[in-house]
């Protein structure tokens, strides 16, 4: 890829992505007797800030940038339907994952933006 803002929306994307899918299933493995308690659900937490760090180490990308990504589509697309799915499915695994995918690209567009701007204030002007 040619802009490192194009970059690095599509490398939040995956974050998001990774993240939705790392946390369901850290869910689905940790609340194999039916419940999960909030130890099981503090290790499960965990798994964005390792999702971040893998993909931030995979794609050469900055691991800063990336956790906060990583922390908010957690929050808000992936946390409230994987507490609330009627069951641990592989349709709803995909749902949670599609969902990561979806904060992930809208969580990284501000700073795909800010990198953007950033790069056109660099850019000299030809006339």
């Amino acid at each position: 890829m040619k802009s490192p803002s194009l970059k690095l929306w599509a490398v939040g994307g995956i974050t998001g992505c990774c993240t939705g899918l790392a946390f369901f299933a850290a869910t689905l493995i940790l609340s194999f007797d039916g419940d999960l308690a909030l130890s099981e659900c503090g290790i499960a937490a965990i798994t964005p800030g390792i999702v971040a760090v893998i993909v931030a180490k995979v794609t050469k990308s900055k691991t800063i940038v990336l956790l906060p990504v990583a922390y908010m589509t957690l929050v808000i697309p992936v946390l409230g339907p994987t507490f609330g799915a009627p069951d641990l499915g592989l349709t709803i695994g995909l749902t949670i994952t599609l969902l990561g995918l979806v904060g992930g690209l809208v969580w990284s567009t501000p700073i795909a933006l800010w990198e953007f701007t950033r790069q056109q204030r660099k850019r000299p002007k030809t006339d």
